[in-house]
């Protein structure tokens, strides 16, 4: 029984449950106003505001619903362009029911590292998957304030720009700024987190007993250790 996973826990569901609230919806709220801020005086958003919250009938509930919606796929597709520029090297890794997965690797590593943790401590494996969020959350910042400041200087540059311009464009800057800081600091963190959590619950051993237990006959290697499991 020592080396049975704990059972997941009500505070376990609270990060995957609002993981596309934190690192999806927050910060595509975020770009929206901005661009809604950014270009009224193109599209007269603020006229178009005031007649879906006064004059329609919509109620209210459903143009709030809405702009979640929208505000989710911006998150999405920010959030994809983010993982292109992290990841764009990386290959699917091969997958097999009879071989550990190539831990050499330092992405397939922190991968098992983290799904190990969330399958023996469900506790610990909110607070990583909550610190994924907000790392998600600044590379949909980072993208999307990026993209506002180049449709405005585009727009500066053609001629059809009213208004601040330099001030919008510091603004955006120092968001996506502090954003990477702030990405930056969630990534040591993480990594902190993930290695003090794989060797306080022992999991070198705990994982490799999972897959003897798995996997009794396939000619594995059980009694190595992982190889270079250290966050």
């Amino acid at each position: 029984m020592e080396n049975t996973p704990e059972p997941p826990s009500t505070l376990s569901w609270v990060p995957q449950i609002f993981y596309d609230l934190i690192g999806r919806v927050v910060p595509g709220i975020a770009v929206l106003v901005s661009c809604l801020l950014c270009f009224q005086d193109f599209a007269g958003e603020k006229s178009i505001i005031l007649f879906l919250f006064t004059e329609s009938r919509v109620p209210a509930y459903v143009i709030l619903l809405i702009g979640l919606i929208f505000s989710y796929l911006v998150g999405v597709l920010l959030g994809s362009i983010g993982f292109f520029v992290q990841e764009w090297k990386l290959k699917p890794p091969p997958l097999s029911l009879y071989k550990c997965p190539d831990l050499e690797k330092p992405e397939l590593l922190r991968a098992f590292m983290y799904d190990a943790v969330q399958l023996h401590d469900p506790r610990a494996g909110a607070r990583l998957a909550k610190l994924s969020a907000e790392q998600h959350m600044c590379r949909v910042l980072i993208f999307g304030f990026i993209a506002l400041a180049s449709v405005r200087t585009g727009l500066y540059i053609a001629g059809n720009l009213a208004g601040a311009f330099w001030e919008t464009i510091a603004l955006c800057l120092a968001v996506v700024l502090t954003s990477w800081l702030f990405h930056r600091h969630l990534g040591i963190r993480s990594s902190s987190h993930l290695a003090n959590h794989w060797y306080s619950l022992d999991l070198a051993r705990k994982t490799r007993v999972d897959l003897d237990q798995a996997a009794p006959n396939t000619g594995l290697n059980r009694t190595a250790p992982l190889r270079g499991a250290t966050g």
